[in-house]
């Protein structure tokens, strides 16, 4: 059973939206939230023509997309419903891809606690903090299609 989720159900419909307006290129590549809580976060992604290279597979920068925003859409929730003043800045990025990414896929994120750890170290020091977070992207039939690993850097405004 999963926990309580950070969104209401009426925002996670209005996902979309949101990304058409703050992120359009994510809204054109098919990004959809599936769930956000205190455990982690999903996003998912069809393959289709948006996304697509020219091998029948997904684009490695769409997969990046998709999670950059699993990793990334929890810090900022945590920190909107806080309403702290704090800058998000991605440092870095490696990516191990495994399999062919086609159908539809799952950017998975679970280390909620390495970011919570962080953005509690953020608070107490008050300068800046940076988190390593782990994305891993599955396909239809639960395999690990690619892993990907963020470092995030937080600083206070």
């Amino acid at each position: 059973m999963r926990p309580a989720s950070w969104l209401k159900p009426w925002r996670i419909r209005f996902f979309p939206v949101f990304l058409l307006w703050k992120l359009p290129l994510a809204w054109i590549a098919g990004l959809r939230i599936t769930y956000l809580d205190s455990e982690g976060c999903e996003i998912r992604m069809k393959h289709c023509f948006w996304n697509s290279n020219p091998f029948g597979s997904m684009y490695f920068a769409a997969m990046a997309m998709g999670a950059e925003m699993s990793t990334g859409l929890p810090a900022y929730v945590y920190l909107r419903q806080r309403r702290q003043s704090v800058s998000l800045l991605l440092a870095g990025m490696e990516a191990v891809y495994h399999k062919k990414a086609v159908g539809l896929v799952h950017f998975r994120f679970e280390g909620m606690q390495d970011l919570l750890t962080s953005l509690e170290t953020l608070q107490k020091s008050g300068d800046t903090s940076t988190a390593l977070l782990v994305s891993q992207c599955f396909g239809d039939q639960k395999q690990l299609v690619a892993e990907f690993r963020f470092t995030w850097t937080f600083r206070q405004r």
